[in-house]
């Protein structure tokens, strides 16, 4: 979790103030109908019923993030299709164990329906397992 100083939420602030000035708004009327997040998650961390990982799509910009949020000695993988079939065209890893994130930008056309799930894998031998479900949204 980042945590930003006084200046950084004042200025943050700021600019919420000067974007509904300007007329900019986070409604769904504004957001069209694209889906500006889309999350994944993956199985539990060391057999719990907490997450592993979780990953997610965002719309603006087409990236592809994925973080690790278990200490468990696996790494993050986030697997994100656009073309409608289980193999996936777009594959984030992050391996550098809990806290770390990662983030891939794919050129997505609009109106794609865009899957992404989320898993715990070993990025040395590029495998992974206990996969979240496919969650999808449209670019």
């Amino acid at each position: 979790m980042r945590v930003f100083s006084g200046s950084a939420l004042r200025l943050a602030a700021m600019g919420g103030v000067c974007a509904l000035a300007l007329g900019f708004s986070a409604s769904p009327a504004a957001a069209g109908n694209h889906s500006s997040l889309t999350f994944g998650y993956s199985a539990g961390c060391n057999g719990a019923s907490d997450t592993g990982s979780q990953g997610r799509f965002l719309h603006d910009g087409d990236r592809f993030f994925v973080g690790d949020v278990c200490r468990d000695g696996h790494s993050a993988v986030l697997l994100g299709t656009v073309r409608g079939d289980s193999a996936p065209e777009v594959v984030v890893w992050a391996s550098e164990g809990v806290g770390d994130e990662s983030v891939e930008s794919y050129n997505v056309a609009e109106g794609t329906t865009v899957r992404v799930r989320a898993c715990i894998g070993d990025f040395a031998d590029e495998i992974y397992w206990g996969c979240g479900s496919w969650e999808q949204g449209v670019a």
